[in-house]
């Protein structure tokens, strides 16, 4: 088997609408942990809420299923953590101003909750789809202060009904903020995303890809969002659908069909199972 490994995202890659997965992409998923082959979750999602897909896939049992948060958390089947990397507190008070001086909503993830303002249709949807407990503090950026000992592991602004001459007004601000200790990216056209510069899925994907003791060389990985562009270039099979936005099929190797066209059972089946 060439690619031992492969590195998935799961939002518009594998799943294409309210955590549907396509029974011919279960089946090749099937079929490639049959053959030896690890199938890893690297997601922007919180870890824990996430495990239900991870036993609907079967792939729960295995050493390391899933890296959550954009590269920012790993833990073991048992649920142990193999890495977390955290936000600076100053970074994520610097993205609450900036929001709030561009009346756009956001809300930021620790491992436990993800912390809103409050309670509103956005979120009550984003709880609902991802399972993802939302935790409303009121005022965020007086939350935060009170609160120095949190420990943020991502950001997430989303874009609702700004033009977009406002919304590439707050993408200028986030980058003329120059913010210390981060990286972050447009993971669809709605969500602006931030992490840890020491996470991001490609990270995730070399230290997952270590325990295993799989070279980078042997692993694929596959995904449609600008968060997903680093692990794409960093495995050695890139694949990138062909719902993906251009700059992502611009990264690899390989442009598989589109995500609801059986995309990941397509690259299962054409490059990762040997032929008999």
């Amino acid at each position: 088997m060439k690619y031992k490994a492969f590195f998935c995202d799961f939002d518009g890659t594998l799943c294409t609408r309210d955590e549907y997965v396509s029974p011919a992409n279960r089946e090749a998923i099937k079929k490639y942990l049959a053959a030896g082959g690890r199938f890893v979750l690297n997601t922007g999602r919180m870890t824990v809420p996430t495990h239900k897909i991870l036993v609907s896939l079967g792939i729960d049992n295995q050493t390391v299923p899933m890296i959550g948060y954009n590269g920012a958390h790993a833990a073991d089947k048992d649920g142990n953590t193999i890495f977390c990397k955290f936000l600076p507190i100053e970074t994520l008070k610097r993205v609450i101003e900036i929001a709030k001086n561009h009346n756009t909503y956001m809300h930021f993830y620790d491992p436990s909750f993800v912390y809103a303002a409050e309670r509103n249709e956005i979120n009550a949807w984003y709880e609902h789809i991802t399972g993802s407990p939302i935790k409303a503090v009121g005022d965020l950026a007086a939350y935060v202060d009170a609160h120095p000992d949190l420990t943020p592991m991502k950001i997430m602004i989303v874009r609702e009904n700004q033009s977009d001459e406002e919304w590439n007004k707050l993408v200028d601000a986030v980058g003329d903020a120059n913010l210390g200790g981060v990286e972050y990216y447009m993971t669809t056209k709605n969500y602006l995303e931030f992490v840890s510069s020491d996470a991001g899925k490609a990270t995730g994907m070399k230290a997952v890809a270590d325990i295993y003791g799989i070279p980078l060389s042997e692993c694929a990985a596959m995904g449609d969002g600008q968060n997903d562009i680093g692990m794409i270039r960093a495995a050695g099979l890139g694949i990138a659908p062909a719902s993906a936005n251009a700059d992502v099929r611009a990264a690899a190797d390989v442009i598989a069909p589109r995500a609801d066209d059986d995309a990941v059972a397509w690259a299962i089946n054409k490059y990762c199972l040997e032929e008999k």
